[in-house]
């Protein structure tokens, strides 16, 4: 699978399979939780904190750099999101789709996720494209 990232300051993709179904069933189980999540990218690790509705339980999950397929993050970036939209977002992916995320050069108030089918693929299924709006989320660090 081919990727234009020469524009984008951040860049990851996970087309295996498996790992597809692992990562969309961590966000199926994360909406059902806690309604944003904060997310911190660097150039090692996709890090995922967050907290449940009654603030009661708290969740941290760390993937690091090599779990993903692509993997490009020049700096640290911290994000947050709603965990409903973005479990229906991925979850309209094609078996042979590739699940491709990044960050835009000009802008770090959405991330841009796309569902690319690989180039020896028979699918026919269209390649999909979104911007999920980054949210202001107050954490204390």
């Amino acid at each position: 699978m081919e990727f234009a990232h020469h524009d984008k300051k951040v860049c990851f993709v996970i087309s295996d399979k498996r790992k597809k179904e692992i990562f969309i069933s961590i966000f199926s189980l994360l909406k059902s939780s806690s309604s944003q999540i904060y997310l911190t990218i660097n150039k090692i690790t996709f890090h995922i904190q967050g907290m449940d509705k009654s603030h009661v339980c708290l969740f941290d999950l760390k993937l690091n750099y090599d779990w993903f397929d692509y993997y490009e993050v020049n700096k640290k970036y911290e994000l947050s999101f709603d965990t409903g939209t973005f479990y229906s977002i991925i979850n309209t992916k094609c078996e042979e789709q590739g699940l491709v995320f990044y960050l835009e050069e000009n802008t770090t108030d959405t991330l841009s996720i796309e569902f690319k089918n690989n180039q020896n693929s028979k699918n026919t299924d269209y390649n999909k494209f979104f911007k999920l709006p980054v949210l202001e989320y107050d954490m204390m660090k």
